[in-house]
């Protein structure tokens, strides 16, 4: 009976647990992450983004849907330009978004543009490549996740289409 006395606190303790971590798993199910849309244009992430972007960032247990001012740059996860003003990323692909890489071991993020939208009057090596690729989305490995810009100087690796890449960036990284 003693021992029957002594489990008892100790189940109540553990039901309690499991119904706190059943409610905190609940309770973020369906949430949004929370974000900022830019008032102004701004330098994020050593990009300038235009007014209207929208920076997504990591899910915040206290933090949900749109913030009234930007949150830190740290826990960003996805830029999101306004489709009537996209930003031009290492030339002349209009790029309608940016977004982290999802596995936390890689360091980069996935630029998306729309090569049959490109303006030929600001084409470069690096976007002629980029259309030989014939992919909308490229994948970059960057050393600082803190510059999402087009310097070459942070850029490892295109993911996609590296063999056509890998030539472009030494060149332009041994200047």
């Amino acid at each position: 009976m003693k021992s029957l006395l002594k489990a008892i606190p100790t189940t109540i303790l553990l039901i309690l647990l499991f119904f706190l971590i059943g409610f905190i798993l609940f309770t973020q199910v369906g949430r949004s992450n929370p974000y900022y849309v830019t008032t102004k244009p701004i330098i994020v992430k050593k990009l300038e983004v235009p007014t209207g972007t929208k920076l997504v960032y990591e899910g915040h247990f206290f933090k949900e849907k749109q913030q009234d001012e930007m949150m830190n740059e740290e826990n960003l996860i996805e830029m999101e330009f306004p489709n009537h003003n996209p930003i031009y990323w290492a030339g002349d692909i209009p790029v309608y978004s940016i977004y982290k890489y999802y596995n936390s071991a890689m360091r980069g993020f996935s630029v998306n543009g729309i090569l049959n939208q490109a303006n030929k009057s600001k084409e470069t090596e690096f976007t002629q490549l980029w259309h030989e690729c014939n992919d909308d989305g490229l994948g970059v490995s960057v050393k600082n996740m803190n510059d999402w810009s087009f310097n070459v100087k942070n850029i490892e690796k295109i993911e996609d289409c590296n063999e056509i890449f890998e030539d472009y960036l030494k060149e332009a990284q041994s200047h």
